[in-house]
């Protein structure tokens, strides 16, 4: 019997108040489908306590984080763009700045839907853990190099490894920036009908200042990085950047 096998059979043994514990603390969406798949007993298990899992989950995975999420998964709502008005879009910042403000991570969890942990986690692990890792790649690059000399090229740009910490920020920035572009901007698809968006320059500053400081300085360089990877996969060039 190999390490794996005897590892899955032990898990099998546990109670299963502890298998639903090991399945909610998995460090990452790859860990818990590895953890699901490697028994019949661990999967029986996700399915029946699905939705306490997956908040479990979330709320270990995203921290303070969270709220953010929330807000830029909602904001980017098929729903949520069609209908948009511009009164709606003051009150749903407001909402979201008193939220983050006075609303514990885990209150957000328990009240979230199947639907939405699901689209939430996806999209995290789908969009915003790859983006993270490319923004660190580039920032070092970036403070490593002159301007002049530095190459924008994808494959050389090295992943490096960063804290905890320093990771959440970044993917709060992406969050951030995220939001600012459901709100400020406008979809093909939702170019006319009822939807509006915030777009006077003003209004748009308005917007930047719910967040602190610290962290709209990490908007544009979120910014600035988006940029560059556009024209990347548009041009392939780099003597514009």
């Amino acid at each position: 019997m190999t390490g794996r096998e005897s590892a899955g059979r032990s898990l099998e043994g546990l109670p299963f108040e502890v298998q639903r514990l090991i399945l909610g603390k998995a460090p990452s969406l790859d860990e818990l489908r590895t953890l699901i798949r490697a028994s019949p007993q661990l999967y029986r298990v996700y399915v029946e306590d699905r939705p306490r899992i997956l908040r479990a989950f979330i709320s270990n995975l995203l921290e303070d984080i969270i709220l953010d999420a929330h807000a830029a998964y909602v904001s980017g709502e098929d729903i949520f763009q069609s209908n948009r008005g511009h009164a709606m879009l003051w009150e749903f910042l407001d909402d979201f700045r008193q939220r983050r403000d006075f609303e514990a991570p885990a209150a957000l969890a328990a009240r979230l839907s199947e639907k939405q942990l699901i689209g939430i986690i996806r999209y995290h692990a789908s969009v915003i853990e790859p983006l993270t890792d490319r923004y660190t790649a580039w920032a070092t690059a970036t403070l490593a190099s002159p301007p002049q000399e530095l190459k924008y090229e994808l494959e050389e740009w090295p992943l490096t490894s960063i804290r905890d910490m320093d990771r959440r920020r970044i993917q709060r920035a992406f969050y951030h920036f995220q939001l600012f572009c459901n709100v400020s901007g406008r979809r093909v698809s939702h170019s006319s009908g009822r939807s509006s968006c915030i777009h006077d320059p003003s209004e748009c500053w308005r917007v930047l200042t719910i967040f602190p400081e610290y962290q709209f300085e990490a908007i544009r360089c979120v910014h600035t990085f988006a940029r560059m990877r556009i024209m990347i996969l548009s041009t392939g060039s780099d003597s514009s950047l």
